[in-house]
């Protein structure tokens, strides 16, 4: 198993931010930071020299959804230092998907696990 050391939450839900970040901290991840805006995600992102393994981000966010903050994310050229952005959602809509598919991005479906995390699908 991939050793996971730094990893970005973004989701408006706090209840699921506390879960993932128990379920991360649980599997031995040393760096997690978790926003509720992707806004602010985005800023940090733009300013810092942390470099997270995996952004897990919500498709539903309140001033910017989860393809608007791919779609930033790549316009900003931060897919130069960062590492994999990932949809993490409870989305049922076959739409997402296709959307995610369409930006080379997986989706994880919620509630997170680590085998689906680090899964090659």
């Amino acid at each position: 198993m991939t050793e996971l050391e730094s990893i970005l939450l973004i989701d408006n839900n706090v209840l699921d931010n506390f879960i993932n970040h128990k379920i991360l901290e649980a599997h031995g991840v040393t760096n997690i930071l978790s926003f509720k805006s992707a806004d602010t995600a985005l800023a940090f992102l733009s300013e810092t020299n942390i470099k997270f393994q995996f952004i897990l981000v919500d498709i539903h966010l309140l001033t910017m959804n989860g393809f608007q903050f791919i779609d930033k994310f790549n316009e900003l050229g931060l897919y130069k230092t960062q590492g994999k952005i990932c949809l993490l959602s409870a989305s049922i809509n076959p739409l997402d998907k296709e959307l995610a598919s369409e930006r080379n991005v997986r989706f994880i479906e919620k509630p997170l696990t680590i085998e689906n995390l680090l899964s090659k699908h």
